[in-house]
């Protein structure tokens, strides 16, 4: 996985010895979400016309530009994602 790559290359090459930095991408994401700083994840149009939430949250095409919502031959996989930061939970 390209994650867990990226942290072994900084943790060997960018910091001191003794650091604590995470040994892979999922510790990482685990460690994020204990302190409260998760994400929500919002499907978009690819031309950015609507996003697919709501009513149109099991939508599979767009209802304006008729573009497809998932990338072709992978019905799982979004063209675009929105992450929305939630702002109250961190000011809590």
């Amino acid at each position: 996985m390209f994650g867990d790559e990226l942290f072994s290359l900084l943790k060997l090459d960018l910091f001191p010895r003794d650091n604590t930095l995470p040994k892979s991408l999922y510790e990482a994401k685990t460690i994020v979400k204990q302190l409260g700083l998760n994400y929500n994840s919002i499907h978009a149009c690819y031309n950015g016309c609507v996003l697919f939430r709501g009513e149109l949250r099991g939508a599979t095409s767009c209802p304006k530009c008729k573009r497809s919502r998932f990338i072709e031959m992978l019905d799982t996989i979004p063209f675009k994602v929105l992450r929305h930061f939630p702002l109250i939970p961190r000011l809590k």
